[in-house]
């Protein structure tokens, strides 16, 4: 072995190859020859660095195996080392880089723990501790290829050092394989930053950084940070889930807010729906602390303003909880009624336990069905909890009201209002019955009815013949025109065929003139009714069949409501309910001689005017012996409008009307009557 007893001072810029060198007195070497050595060993110890020890200051040297057994190495120059790094001694690493770039596995050992400058990592076949101290880097430790793996060892990041990846990805981390930590020491900036670029190698190389980012506070310790390529042994969740989960510790941090991003891999998923896990913190205590959801996206955990340290993973956070209530407005009356609330929990991880609170005015009071009667409205909050302590909840407000009473009267609307009398009203909330009432003399009235939306469903067995007659088709023929805002009563009551278009027309007219005459039918029932007051504009495309009668909690004791009726086709409102006849007999015979005919011999029979009219409608029915007489026809004085006549039984009905007003002098014909004879009489 060749053996070199020198001192080296290198005050320029060289590159010295060193096979061994051995220190063991202070020589100086003043030429500027090359010496390659495989090892570099220092034994002297001397408290005096430029004294028994190695100075570099601008050079750099190449080494293949350095030993630092009692002396010392320092100054500000450029270390590559192919082999391990042994340090017995002193190392001051002053202004230094030290990189390692062997081509076998290598590794920082010694009894003493290393303080270094600047490491750079150039080797993929990676870096480990070996029966050492804990190793600090106070400059930049650049990861250019190869992994860090600390096994049991911590490395200690300075306050003002960084971490530089070439490549951020598994073959350019800090390995934690063992129960090392990634320690950064901290700094006083209120908005520091730092990403630990660490991963795990149980079974495969997975990379998972984890960032902090800080606001406020003060940072004179250090944060650490471990992570586990295993479910935590405190998650109870089944389903949707994480492998892997964060241990991040503090020291002497305070007044901080942190947010935490942490990387996960896909086969660290354990859900069909990642989104369902949630970010959620154990504090070495049921509950877990729920936090944010996940990016499911980038596969990233989010913890933010967090405020103390301790473990971090992802979670079932699926439970999800709603109330369903009956009535669906939640809505009772004191002392009248009650509300069935079901609570209805589902996903989280089990057993999921539930409770109702406050439990006042529940019966049951544990549950997820429980019956709600309070004295005064009363919020009740339903909340689920699962085996990991994480809740869901939902809340619903029953609202109690004390109770209406609804009256009013029920008038025919003619010029008169006539009372009505046998008329029944159904009373209904939310399409549910509550009540009837039937009417022997206009009022009506229900006691104790809940707020809400009421209909009035209303029959009646008064007769309606004679309610009808020509002029209320001459009405309503003329309403787009004549007419623009009128009683919804009114107009419904002319709408006699619209049920699924309501709407005022000819076909309407047409349809009371045939139900005058020929005794058809309507498409609606024979009696209309609406509340009083309540109006319509001209032909309205809004116009609707049902109108509700709303009753708020903050409306009167006494809801007084007035109903009209109508006869379905009385548009002109001249039917008077219950009278006997509600026609008058306005045709008088004016000729009373006799005279003989033939049998089937035609006679025309005119029908005169006493006075002078100006007519829009007629309406006649004429008694006539049936079983004399035949009607061949009925001939009006007028080429316009539209006219029916019909024989039924012993009546002979006539209707007509026009929007062309009929002008007939007093004794001017109306119209004439065509009949045959069965069989000869004396007329």
């Amino acid at each position: 072995m060749k053996i070199i007893t020198l001192f080296f001072l290198v005050t320029f810029s060289i590159i010295i190859f060193i096979e061994e060198i051995s220190v063991v007195s202070a020589q100086t070497k003043s030429d500027t020859s090359i010496d390659v050595l495989t090892s570099m060993l220092v034994n002297n110890k001397n408290k005096q660095q430029n004294n028994y020890g190695i100075l570099l200051n601008n050079g750099a040297i190449i080494v293949g195996k350095s030993i630092l057994n009692a002396g010392s190495i320092s100054g500000n120059g450029i270390y590559y080392l192919s082999y391990n790094w042994i340090n017995n001694g002193i190392f001051v690493a002053n202004l230094s880089s030290i990189t390692f770039n062997g081509n076998l596995a290598q590794s920082i050992q010694g009894s003493n723990s290393t303080i270094f400058n600047n490491l750079r990592l150039n080797n993929s076949m990676g870096l480990s501790y070996i029966n050492c101290y804990d190793a600090t880097i106070n400059g930049i430790f650049t990861l250019m290829n190869g992994n860090f793996d600390l096994g049991n060892n911590n490395l200690i990041i300075g306050s003002d050092a960084t971490i530089i990846q070439t490549s951020e990805d598994s073959n350019h981390m800090i390995i934690q394989s063992g129960s090392g930590v990634l320690t950064k020491k901290g700094n006083n900036n209120i908005n520091a930053s730092f990403t630990f670029p660490i991963g795990d190698n149980f079974g495969n190389l997975d990379y998972s950084p984890i960032t902090l980012t800080f606001n406020g506070g003060t940072y004179s310790g250090s944060s650490s940070v471990k992570v586990m390529d295993v479910k935590h042994p405190h998650d109870a969740s089944t389903t949707n889930y994480l492998t892997r989960y964060w241990t991040i510790s503090q020291t002497g941090y305070s007044g901080f807010y942190c947010n935490i991003s942490a990387t996960y891999l896909s086969s660290d998923i354990n859900s069909n729906n990642e989104a369902l896990i949630t970010t959620a913190k154990w504090d070495s205590i049921l509950p877990w602390v729920k936090c944010n959801a996940v990016n499911n996206t980038n596969h990233n955990l989010i913890a933010n303003n967090i405020t103390s340290f301790s473990d971090i993973g992802g979670i079932d956070g699926s439970l999800n909880v709603e109330i369903n209530s009956s009535p669906s407005d939640a809505n009772l009356c004191k002392g009248k009624s009650t509300v069935v609330l079901n609570g209805v929990s589902s996903g989280g991880a089990s057993p999921v336990t539930n409770i109702w609170a406050p439990t006042i005015g529940l019966s049951p009071s544990i549950g997820a069905v429980v019956i709600a009667n309070p004295l005064l409205s009363t919020t009740y909050i339903y909340m689920a909890k699962d085996a990991n302590g994480i809740t869901a909840s939902d809340s619903v407000p029953v609202i109690v009201n004390e109770p209406h009473n609804i009256n009013g009267t029920i008038n025919y609307y003619n010029n008169a209002l006539t009372p009505m009398t046998n008329t029944t009203i159904n009373l209904f909330r939310n399409e549910t019955f509550q009540s009837t009432y039937v009417v022997t003399n206009a009022y009506y009235e229900f006691i104790d009815m809940c707020p809400g939306s009421y209909n009035f469903r209303i029959s009646s067995t008064i007769s309606t013949e004679g309610s009808v007659n020509g002029t209320d088709a001459a009405q309503v023929n003329a309403f787009p025109s004549n007419f623009c805002s009128i009683e919804k009563v009114r107009f419904y009551s002319g709408d006699v065929v619209g049920i699924t278009s309501p709407l005022l027309n000819s076909t309407d007219a047409q349809r009371i003139m045939n139900h005058f005459v020929n005794e058809t039918p309507f498409e609606r029932p024979e009696w209309t009714f609406w509340i009083a007051g309540d109006h319509i504009s001209c032909n309205s495309a809004n116009a609707e069949f049902n109108s509700p009668l709303i009753i708020n909690s903050s409306d009167s004791n006494i809801i007084t409501t007035n109903i009209y009726a109508l006869c379905t086709g009385d548009f002109n409102r001249s039917f008077i309910p219950n009278l006997n006849k509600s026609a008058n007999n306005k045709v008088n015979l004016l000729n009373s001689n006799r005279i003989k005919v033939k049998n089937s011999e035609l006679i025309e029979i005119p029908i005169k005017v006493e006075e002078s009219y100006k007519i829009g409608a007629i309406s006649l029915i004429l008694d006539y012996p049936s079983d004399k007489i035949e009607i061949e026809s009925v001939v009006m004085n007028s080429n316009n409008g539209s006219y029916e006549w019909a024989t039924i039984g012993n009546e002979l009905r006539i209707a007509w009307f026009s929007s062309d007003a009929l002008y007939l002098n007093k004794g001017e014909t109306l119209l004439k009557l065509n009949i045959k004879l069965k069989r000869l009489i004396n007329y």
